[in-house]
């Protein structure tokens, strides 16, 4: 029609489109961008708005799992951590917490937050932080990682496996061989104590009071040395000679050998 401008679905018509997807008359030359929540096919991205009364338009409603912002060629998948669940949209929706919203096979795929991770709203998801892991699916916040348990260790969202020997694990360690952390809680075994492997509580030197080890780090009792006369043993410390004017025997009080130092009598040294 030389009289209007129109733009043909051939496929309602059966007619032939154009190239460009538009038939041009002089009445009108205006052209708009594809509606919002629609899109158009690419020769046809700006459809033409007839004056005064008709408007014949190619563009298809935008399915539900896309969006199609104005002037969109085709459906667009919603990116990773966002849905759309309604047709006919130009956004995505934030993905909801504690889900997992991503692209698989050409739609977007809801599905719980994996165990081991934590999916805040609008995002993808989170590993647990070292020293914690993730028990269970569909966690939303990293306060709901659990505490690594005594004797293990955890990283990566999981629970790896036990502390090795000559280490304290008491809780939440990271590392099966964790020399230094803020609360004390994953370190090497204390000295004056060994640690035979998944341990969270360290195995005292045989008679404590005197038995020490060379340093930290110890994995069996056999790493546990005497306190010998004439040397003074003191709160598990490393042996020291006795003192000057003092000498030191070892004495059994209440059943327990003890490092003492006692002065000498009068008249010797």
């Amino acid at each position: 029609n030389a009289n209007h401008a129109v733009v043909v679905d051939a496929s309602a018509s059966g007619l032939t489109v154009t190239d460009a997807g538009v038939c041009m008359g002089p009445a009108d030359t205006t052209l708009r961008p594809c509606t919002k929540g629609y899109f158009c096919s690419p020769v046809s991205a700006l459809v033409a708005q007839l004056s005064p009364a008709t408007l014949h338009t190619v563009p298809r409603l935008c399915s539900e799992g896309f969006h199609c912002p104005e002037g969109s060629t085709t459906e667009q998948l919603c990116p990773d951590a966002f849905f759309q669940d309604e047709a006919g949209q130009s956004e995505c929706k934030l993905c909801p917490a504690g889900r997992h919203c991503h692209q698989d096979g050409g739609v977007t795929a809801i599905h719980l937050c994996p165990t081991g991770h934590y999916c805040p709203e609008g995002q993808v998801p989170q590993l647990c932080p070292d020293g914690t892991y993730g028990n269970r699916t569909g966690l939303s916040e990293e306060s709901q990682c659990e505490m690594c348990p005594p004797k293990m260790y955890c990283s990566g969202g999981f629970v790896q496996g036990f502390c090795e020997p000559g280490f304290l694990c008491r809780y939440g360690c990271s590392s099966a061989s964790q020399s230094v952390s803020l609360y004390q809680n994953c370190i090497s075994c204390p000295q004056n104590f060994y640690c035979p492997g998944a341990t969270s509580v360290p195995e005292p030197c045989p008679n404590a009071s005197y038995a020490v080890t060379q340093g930290p780090g110890a994995v069996s009792d056999t790493e546990c040395g005497v306190c010998i006369a004439g040397q003074l043993c003191l709160g598990g410390a490393q042996p020291i000679p006795c003192l000057l004017g003092y000498y030191c025997p070892i004495l059994v009080i209440n059943g327990r050998n003890e490092s003492r130092a006692l002065p000498c009598a009068q008249g010797q040294y």
